[in-house]
This record gives C-alpha cells, structure tokens and sequence, in this order.
C-alpha cells in the first residue's frame, strides 16, 4: 500500500503592531497556535526584546515596516488615539484587524477611515 502524503496549508504569517498589554498577549497566543509571528512597537524592536522573551518567548521583535512586509495578517493593538497616526501605507496588501479594550467599535472604524486605512480593517 501507497503512504499519500498531503501537503500541509501554510498557516498565515502575522504582524502584531503594538506591545503594550494586549499585544504580547496575542502574539503569544498565536505563536504558541502554530503561526509565525512578528511583534513591533513605535520604535527600535531592541526596546521591547525583553518584554517579547518574556511574554511572548519565539515571537520576532522587528521593526513596524519589516514586521508587516512579511505578514499575511497584522493584528493592530494600539491606543485607539494612535490609530490617526498610522501611515496607511504600511498596510498595502494586507489585512488588518483592530484589537481594542475600550469597546469603541465606531470610533475605530472612524478614525481608520479618516487616516486612510484600508476597509478591511475590523474592530475586536
């Protein structure tokens, strides 16, 4: 009898931008799921090397841009009033989520829409 090896479906690569308490979390969640995940802060990813060894131990602190050039996802866990300040281009091609605390679902489509930020983007 033949062995028939499937090949196995690449699980998406995810980008979460913010590390703050929300983000290492998910990073952690979804790293330890199987996915590959990147984790990016406002600035230099050597400034949050020890909170990702800690938190979110195999998840690769990068900066924002490179974070979200390999990404298939990027999860956005940011302060709602940072969303304004997002460069809408960073996210060309990718889909985008919004993690949020604060139940403001409207005010993130909001301010998403008046920064430019793609449709996709979605409130949690």
């Amino acid at each position: 009898m033949t062995k028939v090896v499937l090949p196995q479906a690449r699980l998406p690569r995810i980008a979460v931008l913010g590390a703050g308490h929300v983000g290492p979390i998910i990073a952690r969640v979804a790293q330890e799921a199987g996915y590959q995940v990147s984790i990016a802060a406002s600035g230099n990813p050597e400034q949050i090397e020890l909170i990702v060894q800690v938190l979110a131990p195999g998840v690769e602190p990068r900066w924002a841009a490179e974070a979200v050039a390999g990404a298939d996802l990027v999860v956005l866990a940011i302060p709602l009033h940072k969303v304004a300040t997002l460069d809408p281009s960073l996210l060309d091609g990718t889909s985008a989520t919004m993690s949020s605390t604060t139940n403001a679902d409207q005010r993130v489509r909001r301010n998403a829409a008046r920064s430019g930020l793609p449709a996709m983007i979605h409130a949690r």
